[in-house]
């Protein structure tokens, strides 16, 4: 749903080390105008368009402006989620490691060897070939049974994880962050907890036990998704990412809300949305895992239809972005360098120093071919014969 942020994506990610070419670029437009296209016939909402977010309040609704102090609450934002990607990132490298580590002696990093054993008893076509005594050969599960088994545990825990707590961890991730986004009142955000239940209400539920559940499920999110991005399963990391800012946003805005309200008391007048921070968190996060500002600028507007927001969203993913650079790479680089990749940045402690004059040999004039006529064959074989004479 979004293409010219995909577009920008490409270029963001490639074209601020390499030069993109116009033929690349026509491709790249070329295929996002094909999925787009493919996305708006295929109609898999039913709604008939190409924003996934779509809200209910329009984007130039008097309560969707926001004032200069907020500002400050979108940096703090940013910082969080900025804290939280690099967190994510060094977690999840890990887990890769160490999956990779254990799946080389055809073991499953989570599975302690006695059940895996005894998984091997009741299931002996998942043993890998006979390799080594008899005793480590028992408990080898082969390349294939590990990605399966792993990828059956990871379904098994994900639910046990994601039903007993709340609606927004039970609900699919889509339905969640679009509810997260909303400005009450609105059925969607009503549903899931996120609005207050009386007729003609326009508050948002900012209560502390909804405040924790939006923390529990944004710590559980960055759990489950540091362990399977990796794996051998279908998991991406957009909607994730997404899921783990808006919670941590709306989470943010709720007590941004509360202190609003407080200080309402005294005579201070000001409208805050939870959602538009929950929006903001979103973007920030996406910032915060793959390190770039522009393309996921375009792509939040892309996926909101959200041009009042330009300006937080700005803010809130350069901040992420800045705190996060010094601490760690971007979860594709650090990818990119566990699976022996070359970086596409230039690296400055491979470049040649040396000069060419250091490294050429002088040669003399009857050495040398004029290449612009043609050269007999005789000359060709008299230098031969000179080289040879001169080693």
């Amino acid at each position: 749903g979004a293409p010219l942020g995909g577009v920008l994506f490409a270029a963001e990610e490639l074209g601020s080390v390499r030069a993109l070419g116009r033929k690349s670029l026509l491709f790249a437009f070329a295929a996002a105008v094909s999925a787009s296209f493919t996305l708006k016939h295929l109609n898999l909402s039913g709604a008939n368009r190409l924003t996934l977010f779509s809200l209910s309040t329009t984007t130039h609704n008097p309560r969707k402006e926001w004032p200069a102090w907020e500002m400050a609450a979108f940096l703090v934002v940013g910082l969080v989620c900025g804290l939280v990607g690099v967190l994510f990132i060094k977690v999840n490298l890990w887990c890769t490691v160490e999956r990779r580590r254990c799946q080389k002696v055809g073991r499953l990093w989570l599975l302690p060897e006695g059940p895996q054993r005894l998984l091997l008893q009741a299931f002996p076509s998942l043993g890998a070939p006979s390799a080594g005594t008899a005793a480590t050969a028992a408990c080898r599960l082969s390349p294939r049974a590990l990605n399966v088994v792993e990828g059956v545990l990871i379904a098994i825990f994900t639910a046990l994880l994601n039903w007993p707590f709340t609606t927004v961890l039970r609900s699919p991730s889509t339905e969640a962050i679009h509810a997260l986004f909303e400005t009450c009142p609105t059925s969607r955000a009503t549903r899931f907890g996120l609005c207050s239940p009386d007729a003609g209400s326009t508050s948002p539920v900012a209560d502390a036990k909804t405040s924790g559940i939006l923390l529990l499920a944004a710590a559980l999110r960055v759990v489950q998704t540091s362990y399977t991005f990796g794996a051998s399963l279908p998991s991406g990391l957009f909607i994730p990412s997404l899921f783990i800012g808006a919670t941590l946003g709306r989470l943010i805005g709720n007590i941004v809300y509360g202190l609003v309200e407080h200080q309402a008391g005294v005579g201070l007048r000001m409208r805050v949305e939870p959602g538009m921070f929950a929006m903001v968190g979103a973007v920030a996060m996406l910032s915060g895992f793959c390190r770039m500002t522009v393309s996921l600028v375009v792509i939040m507007f892309e996926l909101t239809g959200e041009l009042t927001y330009i300006v937080p969203f700005m803010c809130a993913s350069l901040a992420a972005k800045l705190v996060g650079d010094p601490m760690s790479p971007s979860i594709y680089d650090g990818h990119a360098q566990l699976n022996g990749i070359a970086p596409i940045e230039e690296q400055h402690d491979i470049r040649l120093e040396t000069i060419v004059g250091d490294l050429a040999v002088s040669l003399g004039a009857s050495r040398c071919i004029d290449a612009t006529d043609p050269v007999p064959f005789r000359t060709l074989d008299y230098l031969a014969s000179l080289e040879l004479e001169a080693s």
